[in-house]
């Protein structure tokens, strides 16, 4: 009841009591950032693009705990899909917080990406020192991935990134 109508007594029932509810996943997320249980409201996937629309819920309570349950998120695929927005929008608030935190998809080559494509070119040298890993998510890539990785080669001015095109 408190979730659809967000009727302000129920709300702190919830919160104060600390009810979080099992099932179905939109009402576990919401009631567990009602109840300021930031971590137990990104323990899935599905939470993740949840956790993205309460940042700007009217409830403030449910606003604050939704950023703070993205900044601590323990479910590796539940990383993985904030780090593919992340990739999808380097400039974007989630890619932000991915850098903040240092989270990393599970997967090598999305891994490279991201650091790529978020600026973190130290890093990814480190990683993918032969371009191995970048070079497959290019050559697999859609046509708006591959514009973004040769804009940041373009556009970064470190020459150590051209070996991405160099073929062996």
């Amino acid at each position: 009841l408190w979730a659809k109508g967000r009727d302000e007594q129920l709300g702190r029932i919830v919160s104060e009591c600390g009810y979080i509810a099992r099932r179905p996943v939109e009402l576990r997320v919401l009631s567990a950032l009602k109840a300021n249980r930031p971590e137990l409201a990104g323990e899935s996937e599905a939470a993740v693009k949840l956790l993205m629309g309460a940042e700007g819920d009217r409830d403030q309570d449910v606003a604050k705990s939704a950023k703070a349950a993205l900044r601590m998120l323990t479910n590796a695929a539940a990383v993985d899909v904030l780090c593919e927005l992340a990739i999808a929008e380097p400039a974007g608030a989630m890619a932000a917080i991915v850098k903040d935190v240092g989270y990393q998809p599970q997967n090598i080559g999305r891994r490279c990406a991201l650091l790529l494509l978020t600026g973190q070119f130290e890093r990814y040298l480190e990683l993918d020192v032969e371009f191995q890993y970048l070079r497959a998510e290019y050559q697999t890539g859609d046509k708006e991935l591959r514009r973004r990785i040769s804009e940041v080669i373009r556009t970064s001015g470190d020459t150590r990134l051209s070996g991405l095109f160099r073929e062996h």
